[in-house]
């Protein structure tokens, strides 16, 4: 790509970021107009889960993925959460949590389940695919700086021109995970990653979340000169059986508002062609949406409920959406949804007199 610069030393984070979510903008258009389809079924609610353990226990030796040892010799195999980014029927990276057993160094363990023909192929309900090649081993060592080190062997090249940037972010979502791993610097072999799969998509490490995840440009703005907003939608499985949401950066003309614009992109829905499913009425109008004393507050008309002022389905899934965009833009962990000015109460199970809280994890396994 034309147009970079570099200082002498290493670029900056923000430089990084910036060059590598271009990247992701022109492999993504490149590999675009996939057949997508999608019907809508109920809703998947996000849900509490207990904390992810800390990466800090990945072994300092850059144990092999294949040495996986359970930290308990009791009968009863210890279990913690694990949130797995994986690839859909659709393309798209999704995060699911699991029970799985607690293992000495857990980044090499949350990576495992990632490899095909790995133990995360298990777990998976049909239609969700791991993003690493079968073969792939890896070693992971974690500084008290927080960055993870991954050295991968060889066969990680193996992944599809197609599927190169979604396998990234998954890898470098998923270890982030983790409250001790800040960013991820990638290496094949002990030498720098700077070409990732068959496709050679530029890699700047150390690669942190500013990279984005499920990248998108909107239609009306000009890359390099964005602002990334992170929107919650909804998709369907394979079989049609459940939704779940599917986290978008979205990049959109700069603004100094972002807050607001990714509620205004929220409620504008899927980009033309996804598969994605809406999750707020499209005739829902936003008011304004500000961060006050550490709550975000996002204020739309009464269109967030049905037309007959009750709280269906559909008024629940938006204020999932809602809150999901706006405490991950304004970085807070509550958001207080207003209908008018007002924080209404329908019913006995729609009550938005209280902020609404942030889960801590979206789409749980069933187990």
């Amino acid at each position: 790509m034309r147009g970079r610069t570099r200082s002498a030393g290493n670029p900056t984070p923000y430089v990084r970021g910036i060059a590598f979510v271009l990247a992701l903008v022109v492999a993504v258009l490149s590999f675009a107009g996939c057949g997508r389809t999608a019907e809508k079924t109920g809703s998947s609610s996000p849900s509490e889960a207990p904390p992810t353990p800390s990466a800090s226990s990945a072994s300092k030796g850059g144990e092999s993925s294949s040495l996986l040892q359970p930290t308990t010799s009791g009968k009863e195999l210890a279990l913690t959460s694990y949130t797995l980014y994986v690839l859909d029927a659709h393309g798209y990276v999704v995060p699911f949590t699991a029970r799985l057993p607690l293992v000495e160094g857990v980044a090499k363990q949350a990576l495992a389940y990632l490899v095909e023909g790995g133990p995360g192929e298990a777990i998976l309900p049909r239609g969700f695919h791991v993003p690493l090649p079968k073969g792939t081993t890896f070693t992971v060592d974690v500084s008290p700086e927080g960055e993870a080190v991954v050295d991968f062997s060889p066969e990680v090249q193996g992944v599809a021109a197609e599927r190169a940037a979604r396998a990234l972010e998954a890898v470098v979502w998923t270890l982030t995970e983790f409250p001790t791993v800040k960013r991820v610097s990638l290496r094949v072999s002990g030498h720098p990653l700077e070409k990732f799969g068959k496709g050679e998509l530029p890699v700047f490490s150390p690669l942190d979340r500013s990279m984005g995840i499920n990248v998108e440009l909107a239609p009306e703005a000009t890359p390099g000169d964005t602002t990334a907003v992170r929107l919650y939608f909804q998709s369907q499985s394979e079989d049609g059986t459940f939704t779940y949401f599917v986290p978008v950066t979205r990049l959109v003309p700069r603004t100094e508002r972002p807050l607001e614009a990714a509620i205004r992109e929220l409620i504008r829905g899927p980009l033309g062609g996804s598969a994605l499913l809406p999750t707020v009425r499209p005739s829902v109008r936003l008011h304004r949406a500000f961060v006050d004393g550490g709550v975000a507050v996002v204020d739309v008309d009464p269109h967030l409920l049905a037309k007959d002022g009750k709280a269906d389905a559909w008024a629940a899934r938006s204020v999932q959406a809602l809150a999901l965009t706006a405490t991950e833009m304004a970085g807070t962990k509550e958001a207080q949804i207003l209908v008018n000015g007002e924080a209404i109460k329908v019913g006995e199970d729609f009550d938005l007199t209280r902020p609404v809280a942030r889960p801590r994890t979206l789409n749980p396994l069933g187990f």
